[in-house]
């Protein structure tokens, strides 16, 4: 049975349809939530959300035995009552995951809190496909949702307007694109990946 607890209420409150920058900024202005790297555990904190490391190794024997994933879980939203739970996966390819790749998998989980709230049941939350590592087909349900909740994320972590200055300033600067990607993942704390995959967004 599909549930909407009132902390989802709330957030789903923060989604502006197709404007995944308006939805960040709506998130900043519910947390008071203004500088560069944006900490996304705080963030949680301010919201009320706890999170944490879970294991999903029992999970993903399940999910690979019914052919339904053949791929690591990295996170989940999970509704009990009117508690929302986020987890994510300590590890990465048998590996530990890095910090950064913890921060990101927060940020899409909490990006799923808001933009498919209606789509977590009670009956174990909503478990997330999500990984960088490999390609998602948007042109199916899950992949649309997983889609959206990367560009979110990446919006949280990576604030269109300020990315876009810094990217102009080191460009013209001349700095190399190996240069640019670096610095701006030390700037936002976040993989080098993740800032190509913004930069390709924003076809910049």
């Amino acid at each position: 049975m599909a549930i909407m607890c009132d902390k989802l209420k709330k957030l789903q409150k923060l989604n502006v349809a197709n404007n995944y920058q308006a939805t960040a900024e709506n998130l900043f202005s519910a947390t008071q939530w203004s500088s560069i790297p944006v900490d996304i555990e705080e963030i949680l904190k301010r919201l009320e959300i706890p999170y944490g490391e879970k294991d999903f190794s029992n999970s993903e024997k399940i999910l690979k035995s019914n052919n339904i994933l053949s791929m690591s879980v990295q996170g989940m939203v999970h509704i009990d009552n009117e508690n929302i739970k986020i987890f994510y996966n300590p590890k990465f390819k048998d590996k530990n995951a890095s910090e950064q790749k913890i921060r990101f998998t927060l940020a899409h989980e909490l990006a799923h809190s808001i933009l498919n709230g209606d789509k977590i049941d009670e009956d174990g939350g909503f478990i997330d496909l999500y990984r960088t590592d490999e390609a998602i087909d948007i042109n199916t349900e899950i992949g649309e949702m997983e889609y959206e909740a990367n560009i979110l994320a990446g919006e949280i972590l990576l604030p269109t307007n300020v990315f876009k200055v810094l990217y102009r300033v080191l460009r013209d600067d001349g700095r190399s694109i190996a240069d640019i990607y670096k610095s701006l993942s030390n700037i936002f704390d976040v993989s080098k990946t993740v800032v190509k995959a913004k930069i390709d967004y924003l076809q910049l």
